[in-house]
C-alpha cells in the first residue's frame, strides 16, 4: 500500500492525449489516499502566481489551492490581445528588441516558449 501519485488539476494540458484531469481530482476519495500540496513555487513571481490564481479559482472542478512565491513581487503582467498570429508575433518581436535594449542584452539572449 505505498503508491505516490503527482497531478495538479489546474494543469491538465493533456487532454488531447487522453488524460483526464478528474482521475486526480477523485484519487483521494477513489483509493482513500492522503493529499499532500504543494503549494511553494519556484519558478514564478507573485504578480504571475497572482494572475494564475485568479483564473484558476474559476474552474468549476478543481481542488481548492493558492499557490505563492518564494521570489517576491515581480514585474506586474501585461495582458495584450492580438487580433491574429501575425500581430501577435510582431507584439512579442517588438517586447524582445525593446527589452534586449532596455536591459542591454542582446536579442540572442531571449527565447520565447510556445505551446
Amino acid at each position: 500500500r505505498s503508491l505516490t501519485v503527482v497531478g495538479d488539476v489546474d494543469q491538465s494540458i493533456y487532454s488531447w492525449r487522453g488524460a483526464n484531469f478528474r482521475i486526480i481530482l477523485n484519487f483521494e476519495k477513489d483509493f482513500g489516499a492522503t493529499t499532500v500540496k504543494l503549494l511553494d513555487n519556484y519558478r514564478s513571481t507573485g504578480n504571475i502566481l497572482e494572475v494564475a490564481n485568479a483564473v484558476i479559482e474559476n474552474n468549476s472542478e478543481r481542488l481548492p489551492k493558492e499557490l505563492r512565491t518564494v521570489k517576491g513581487q515581480g514585474e506586474k503582467v501585461y495582458c495584450f490581445e492580438a487580433e491574429d498570429d501575425r500581430e501577435e508575433a510582431g507584439f512579442i518581436i517588438d517586447k524582445l528588441l525593446h527589452t534586449a535594449k532596455t536591459k542591454g542584452r542582446l536579442p540572442g539572449d531571449c527565447c520565447v516558449l510556445y505551446r
